[in-house]
């Protein structure tokens, strides 16, 4: 009797609980209270739910994420395969260190698929749970540079008729879900592919293709507009459909040889990637902003100075970074940090003979300073010094055999000098240890091409691509 008396004060609180979160859906307590009392309640597959939305709305709270995981295991991975049959559809995704996105994203995708796929390429966040509190499959992948391998991976886990890629930092609408299913059922019995447009969310209007938010999308739209770009999402699950391409990976290939038709979705994917780092930049520059007016109350506050130069230094500023190094250095005040950032900015600004002479000033200071080292190498390198520069990195690599960056410097000057079997052991080492080693020597490559250095770019690509580095 006492028993049932309680039972019954707790369906009372959940009605009025659940009345309020309608009511106050901005309210985290109330979310937080509800999806607690659905569990008290017995509801849990409705608790689930309620931390799936906490999640999305609030973040990785680490209560609640822990009660989603929780019932996540008692309730088993999300699955609708068998319901759906020739219309089920597996959501394939990899992520790293996800975890401010990854529900939002989820939430928007979880009613649209049968099956979630993640492939965790190495997250040191909370993103493993927050898939596992959504109910997906999660499986780990050591990252290795390439993007296919990965996407790859993640497909061959996936059991549903048709697979859905997409990435954490984006989102379908629900508006969307009914000219999905339309596209799966108009294509039960046949093979097709469809590509679909997706919105890349911006403030910068010069885009190429921009286009200003019109309110078709009204819960999505975000920043001042939006450029379209363009892929293919939606493929059927076929051993032969994979994906090409370290970096810009796509199955297109793979579908054009096998004949499958590949026609334009009337659904669009949402994107805030690019916001994401736009978010980053006004913040840093707010900061800026208030540095410089902090300084100019403060004018002998060496530490806000640092403070500044460093923030100018990080937003590309080097014209503005390198005035405030001088104005410093003019004040007779000298440190490693700060001929070391004054190298860099330097060297943004193309200077790599100043540069050079500021690292090796740092260098006098502090003769391990690895990244100073690794200044010096890169201005060598780009004034087109490759055999002075091997000399003095296989010095400084030795002591730093585990900085990747030297390393890979390293690697590329070897490839440029014609040593390939040292480069082959350092291009191995590095690719065992998942560094993207590949990416380094193109973006090498590429610099050199743009400083003139044509002869030692094209010896770096030959030699490169007679090793098989990709």
């Amino acid at each position: 009797m006492q028993t049932s008396r309680i039972n019954s004060h707790l369906e009372d609180a959940l009605t009025v609980i659940s009345a309020a979160t309608q009511l106050y859906p901005d309210s985290r307590d109330l979310a937080r209270h509800h999806a607690e009392l659905l569990v008290q309640c017995g509801r849990n597959v409705e608790a689930l739910k309620a931390c799936e939305v906490f999640l999305t709305n609030f973040g990785a709270d680490e209560d609640l994420l822990n009660l989603a995981l929780q019932l996540s295991q008692q309730l088993s991975s999300y699955n609708s395969l068998t319901e759906a049959g020739t219309l089920s559809v597996s959501l394939c995704m990899i992520v790293k260190n996800e975890e401010k996105c990854l529900a939002r994203c989820l939430a928007s995708l979880k009613p649209a698929v049968d099956e979630i796929i993640i492939v965790d390429t190495g997250s040191s966040d909370r993103t493993v749970d927050i898939a596992v509190a959504f109910g997906a499959s999660v499986f780990d992948y050591t990252w290795n540079g390439d993007f296919s391998a990965a996407r790859n991976y993640s497909l061959s886990k996936a059991r549903g008729r048709w697979i859905l890629v997409m990435d954490a930092d984006e989102v379908l609408s629900e508006r969307d879900y009914p000219p999905l299913q339309q596209l799966l059922h108009g294509s039960a019995e046949k093979q097709v592919a469809w590509s679909v447009v997706t919105r890349n969310y911006t403030s910068r209007v010069e885009s190429e293709g921009w286009h200003a938010n019109d309110g078709s999308y009204p819960e999505q739209e975000q920043g001042d507009g939006w450029y379209p770009s363009k892929k293919v999402r939606l493929f059927p699950a076929l051993q032969r459909v994979r994906f090409h391409g370290d970096i810009h990976e796509m199955v297109e290939t793979d579908l054009r040889a096998l004949g499958i038709p590949i026609e334009q979705a009337n659904f669009v994917v949402h994107h805030f990637g690019e916001l994401a780092e736009v978010d980053r930049r006004a913040k840093q520059l707010r900061y800026y902003n208030m540095g410089k007016q902090k300084q100019l109350e403060h004018t002998d506050d060496i530490t806000a100075a640092l403070e500044l130069a460093l923030q100018a230094g990080e937003l590309e500023l080097f014209d503005e970074a390198l005035e405030l190094w001088d104005n410093l250095l003019s004040h007779g005040i000298t440190s490693l940090d700060i001929y070391f950032n004054r190298s860099y900015v330097l060297m943004g600004l193309g200077r790599f003979g100043e540069a050079s002479a500021m690292a090796i000033k740092a260098l006098e200071i502090d003769p391990c300073h690895k990244e100073s080292a690794y200044n010096y190498g890169i201005c060598l390198l780009n004034q087109g010094w490759p055999e002075q520069a091997v000399f003095f990195i296989v010095l400084v690599s030795a002591k730093h055999p585990d900085y990747p960056l030297l390393m890979s410097l390293l690697c590329v000057l070897y490839l440029c000098t014609g040593n390939s079997a040292s480069a082959k052991m350092i291009y191995e080492k590095l690719r065992a240890s998942n560094y993207a080693i590949s990416g380094y020597i193109k973006e090498r490559f590429s610099v050199l091409e743009q400083l003139g250095h044509l002869a030692m770019a094209s010896q770096l690509r030959q030699n490169s691509a007679n090793m098989g580095m990709k």
